[in-house]
Order: structure tokens, then C-alpha cells, then sequence
């Protein structure tokens, strides 16, 4: 698996993570990629969210339809490279 982070807060870390292929076989579609992400819950914590997809730039679109945060500094091509190898 290969992690990277989308975005750094106070405590925690948005993260998205290229899973090897048969670690999901039991998820809908074979999702290829994982995504966590946290909104703010009090000063002490964050509520975590998770969510699947097959591709890293469903993935990308999805976290930011879910989130309205920026990740211009993400390059997709990067990704997919870093991934494959």
C-alpha cells in the first residue's frame, strides 16, 4: 500500500492510499484506492470518515466534492507513477 496526505490539520491527517490489488476483494467493484478524511468533532477530536473508489481521480474528485477543500498541489500523474511502481 502506498499512503499520501491531501491535506494537514491540527490533528489529524487527510490521507489518500493506493491499496494492492486483492486487499479489498470483499468491497463492491474492487476499489483500488482509499481515502480518509476527518471534520472537526470538539477540541480533543475529529470525526473520521472513509470512503472507496476504483480510481485515484474519482477519489480526488469525490474528497473534494465531500470536503470544499483545496487540493490543487495534488498531481494525479504523480500518483498513478508512484503507485505503479
Amino acid at each position: 500500500m502506498t499512503t499520501w496526505v491531501l491535506n494537514q490539520n491540527a490533528l489529524t491527517d487527510d490521507t489518500i492510499t493506493v491499496l494492492e490489488d486483492g486487499k479489498c476483494y470483499k468491497l463492491p467493484k474492487h476499489p483500488r484506492v482509499m481515502v480518509k478524511y476527518y471534520t472537526y468533532a470538539n477540541e480533543w477530536g475529529d470525526h473520521e470518515h472513509v470512503f472507496f473508489a476504483t480510481t485515484i481521480e474519482n477519489a480526488l474528485k469525490r474528497y473534494r466534492a465531500l470536503t470544499k477543500r483545496a487540493i490543487d498541489h495534488i498531481d494525479v500523474e504523480e500518483l498513478r507513477y508512484d503507485a505503479n511502481n
